[in-house]
């Protein structure tokens, strides 16, 4: 079951963007870059001694520059957490989005759409 749920998660088609991305829990704060993004999360490259801070289900704010120039600031939980690829520039983390403030997600919907078409 729980592998069906997974399966149809990853059913959102998913934009391969490289963007800045920069990601805070509580007062600390990385730099990475999106591997790609979709309308209900997004997976942030780190190097391999950043992505060791990180663990499922912990809360982390989003700062994302759009290719645009606009700035998302959403917020969301650590879905998962690569580090097993032989390729350090693999490693990274998967965000499941849970919100921002409304002109944030417009602005992130918004993108999201655009690249679609």
């Amino acid at each position: 079951m729980e592998a069906l749920k997974l399966l149809e998660k990853r059913k959102k088609r998913r934009i391969y963007e490289q963007l800045f991305v920069q990601v805070f829990l509580g007062e600390n704060s990385w730099r990475g870059n999106t591997k790609n993004v979709s309308a209900n999360g997004l997976f942030i490259r780190f190097s391999d001694e950043i992505t060791r801070i990180f663990l499922p289900d912990q809360r982390i704010d989003i700062r994302l520059i759009l290719s645009n120039g606009d700035t998302c600031r959403l917020f969301g939980r650590v879905a998962r957490v690569v580090l097993d690829d032989p390729q350090p520039i693999r490693h990274g983390i998967g965000v499941e989005i849970l919100g921002g403030e409304a002109i944030h997600q417009a602005k992130y919907t918004a993108f999201i759409r655009e690249r679609l078409r």
